[in-house]
């Protein structure tokens, strides 16, 4: 539950009073390291530009070795038909086969672990399942570091309050420069789309011009071709 707050406190949600308070409670609670990193997504909802941010800020955080303790959760898999016989192609793995390109970076750099959870389902064995499954990774992930917990040198600091919030404000100047670079690069797409526009409208002018030209030439042609005649 603390990680949960720390990275929706770290994140690129709106900013709050609390932001350092719940940093620094979670730092208090990983003194002696992490053993792992879950990372909770919900499959009911679209993926966010938030969640696309979560393995990012931990790796800003605390450097790019703490990807290899991070298991992603996934929740709500009742969304999907994966005990179902028929084929409707609404399934977890079309969905992963589908999902947007960040979230395929994320399963790629946490080596695919990954479990899905379905909250609604009734089915005692498939909820020993899923534990089962979210404690063999959990395994896998301690033993793949040899049982050594992530360790972190801001673990070790005592002055946590200054720390956490020299953290808020670095994350914070790292958005704030992302979000500027969005800006320009929309204002940029928006005065080419503008450029276009306007390029669009003098050729149809120029187009409407010269059929009027062609319609003129057209009709006097005709004219001096009647006065020859006569």
């Amino acid at each position: 539950m603390h990680w949960k707050k720390l990275c929706r406190s770290i994140g690129l949600l709106p900013r709050n009073e609390h932001i350092t308070r719940e940093i620094v409670k979670c730092l208090e609670l990983v003194r002696k390291g992490i053993h792992v990193v879950m990372l909770v997504f919900s499959l009911k909802n679209r993926f966010t530009q938030e969640e696309e941010a979560a393995l990012k800020t931990l790796q800003n955080l605390f450097g790019s070795m703490i990807v290899n303790y991070v298991i992603v959760v996934f929740t709500r898999g009742e969304e999907f038909n994966d005990d179902d016989d028929d084929d409707k192609g609404d399934t977890f793995d079309n969905y992963l086969l589908g999902c947007p390109v960040a979230l395929k970076d994320i399963l790629a750099a946490c080596k695919g672990r990954y479990v899905l959870f379905d909250n609604k389902t009734s089915s005692g064995s498939k909820k020993s399942e899923q534990v089962n499954k979210l404690l063999d990774l959990v395994k896998e992930v301690m033993d793949q570091n040899g049982g050594q917990a992530f360790t972190h040198s801001l673990f070790l600091a005592n002055n946590f309050e200054d720390k956490a919030e020299e953290i808020k404000h670095t994350l914070e100047k790292k958005i704030e420069k992302e979000r500027e670079a969005r800006r320009k690069a929309e204002d940029k797409f928006q005065e080419m789309q503008k450029q276009q526009r306007n390029d669009i409208q003098r050729l149809t002018q120029l187009q409407q011009q010269l059929l009027e030209l062609q319609k003129k030439s057209t009709k006097s042609a005709s004219k001096r071709a009647t006065s020859n005649s006569t």
